[in-house]
């Protein structure tokens, strides 16, 4: 008890793509249960906050999603952002 957890290697996008088949098995489990499709995405809208904006610890808890939803119509217009759709 009292340890401090501290990974030994960066998230990289290896990493980041193992996340995201755990989330589409996850998706597929939720198929019915919107609360935890809701859970499991809100889950991957941090991840792709913390990785795309270089963020660290506890600067992810500060990402603000309301922020996603008000500009998503603009953001999936740009090609490079498009297959995330479904997460956020």
């Amino acid at each position: 008890m009292g340890d401090v957890w501290m990974p030994d290697h960066p998230l990289t996008k290896e990493i980041l793509d193992a996340c995201f088949q755990m989330f589409d098995a996850r998706w597929k489990v939720f198929e019915g249960d919107h609360v935890g499709r809701k859970n499991a995405a809100l889950l991957a809208c941090m991840l792709i906050a913390g990785y795309y904006g270089a963020l660290r610890g506890e600067e992810v808890n500060r990402v603000e999603l309301g922020g996603i939803k008000k500009y998503w119509d603009e953001a999936i217009t740009r090609r490079a952002v498009r297959g995330m759709s479904r997460w956020c």
